[in-house]
């Protein structure tokens, strides 16, 4: 609370009054404990990207959206999951072809017994996510996630035996060919944070931009399931759209508790 009082004070107080008066649109370069604060906070009702660098690069229009989605509830702790599964593949196959791999402890794939668009009978393991990273130009991930530092952090994914398996930063780094300009939907704790490094960003998302990543929207903090199941919802809408997604983060959105504004109010999105 103090630093985003402090920040709002001595940083973004004064540029606001350099700024022109219907400033709808930022390019924001955070460094040191800026980089763990809320644009929403600090930039209220304006469209705010992150970047490390200033000069981003120029990416051509793809030809088509193919989906990959992954969702790991290793041990049953993500509420309604299916159906949110359900809701989110849905929203996806309005992009372009979507590929599917939910498990659930030890079940996955046609051992659901449900229909989801683009389900794929394989588990959501280590090996499918990296896999299907590489053949998707949208890749949404929701599992649970951890970042202990900017060259520490990590997915919780699910074995095929429905035992927990991690994917590190370094195993993504290992082999950077497989991201190349996605656009990737993070719904897990704190993949959003990438370090106080001035000169680059660290972390998953971080990672994922400096091995080729076109955008990352992912939360700062901890956030509920629910709230991240709606934002995910939220920016799959805004992407068949044809909108921008920095736009999600201009808008209050509806009433809500306080808790459910602490969760949506982590999502940051990283450009490059």
């Amino acid at each position: 609370m103090q630093a985003g009082l402090w920040a709002e004070e001595h940083v973004t107080g004064p540029l606001r009054r350099l700024a022109p008066e219907r400033l709808r649109n930022l390019l924001w370069l955070p460094a040191g404990p800026l980089r763990m604060l809320s644009p929403m906070h600090l930039w209220p009702g304006i469209a705010v990207s992150l970047a490390v660098d200033p000069f981003l690069r120029a990416w051509p229009q793809p030809l088509q959206s193919r989906v990959a989605m992954v969702v790991a509830d290793t041990a049953s702790t993500i509420p309604g999951v299916v159906p949110l599964t359900t809701t989110l593949a849905t929203l996806a196959a309005e992009l372009g072809p979507t590929r599917v791999r939910l498990s659930c402890g030890a079940r996955w794939g046609s051992h659901l017994a449900t229909k989801i668009p683009g389900l794929v009978d394989g588990p959501a393991d280590a090996n499918g996510l990296l896999c299907e990273v590489a053949e998707a130009e949208v890749v949404v991930l929701m599992c649970h996630g951890r970042a202990g530092g900017p060259d520490d952090a990590e997915l919780e994914v699910t074995t095929v035996g429905g035992t927990s398996e991690t994917v590190t930063i370094q195993a993504i780094a290992a082999n950077p060919r497989r991201v190349k300009g996605q656009t990737f939907i993070l719904l897990s704790c704190e993949t959003g944070r990438t370090g106080s490094w001035i000169h680059q960003a660290g972390g998953l998302a971080g990672t994922l931009l400096a091995c080729g990543a076109r955008h990352v929207l992912a939360p700062l903090w901890p956030v509920q399931v629910h709230v991240a199941g709606e934002f995910g919802a939220t920016a799959l809408r805004a992407l068949a759209a044809g909108r921008n997604l920095d736009e999600l983060l201009a808008d209050p959105g509806r009433e809500r508790s306080v808790a459910d504004d602490i969760s949506r109010v982590a999502f940051v999105l990283w450009t490059a």
